[in-house]
């Protein structure tokens, strides 16, 4: 968006304090599902949500998943919190991203928790009640010591939609500092999808694929 309305919350940082593709993802994105609520306020108009899929990146190794219809039950309807859709997420990496745990909160207020690849905690992402998933940037592809496709690496940008502060948990994972795979980032993304083994396997988790939400009339 080159203009928002009057009133409408934006992010806004200081480019000197985060560098590279965080700095490019932060400065590209506002918040639109903010932007586009108060113009239907305005209008009187009917505001609808609608989802989008990210392509796949890393591997296609084990099952696939998508939290966006077992948990949220898309299309048909639409059980994820739209404000606040995600309470914590833990990470369990070294050399790559080998699990991942999101905890979900649901429009009526209940929480529902998935694990995706290696259960377990590395590291714990909180989320505030006026916190929400700004963005992500992370590496993915072909390992050569695992000869596979896979998630290396993950970095959360995390947004207080009261004060615009911004925050990052990161990066997780490329434990090796071999900077293997490309990177790869995405904005607003409310709901986790991919493929991973499920169960005790190490490497669990082999790829990811992100749900993202519009509002529209």
């Amino acid at each position: 968006m080159s203009s928002v309305l009057p009133g409408v919350r934006t992010v806004k940082v200081q480019p000197g304090h985060i560098k590279g593709e965080l700095t490019r993802l932060i400065l590209r994105t506002q918040l639109l599902p903010i932007a586009l609520e108060h113009q239907s306020d305005s209008a009187q108009t009917q505001v609808i949500m609608a989802t989008v899929q990210t392509k796949l990146v890393g591997g296609a190794d084990g099952v696939s998943f998508n939290d966006g219809g077992a948990i949220g039950g898309w299309p048909t309807t639409q059980n994820i919190s739209s404000t606040h859709p995600i309470q914590q997420i833990d990470v369990f990496a070294g050399w790559t991203i080998d699990g991942i745990t999101i905890t979900y909160e649901k429009e009526n207020g209940d929480t529902a928790k998935v694990v995706h690849g290696t259960p377990g905690a590395r590291s714990t992402i909180k989320f505030g009640k006026t916190e929400s998933l700004l963005g992500i940037v992370g590496r993915a592809g072909y390992h050569s010591y695992y000869k596979r496709s896979m998630v290396t690496q993950i970095t959360f940008i995390i947004v207080d939609t009261s004060s615009s502060a911004v925050r990052i948990e990161g990066p997780f994972g490329n434990g090796d500092r071999s900077n293997q795979g490309e990177v790869f980032k995405v904005s607003q993304p409310i709901a986790f999808a991919g493929y991973a083994k499920e169960g005790s396997d190490p490497l669990g988790l082999s790829g990811l694929s992100f749900i993202k939400a519009f509002f529209a009339e």
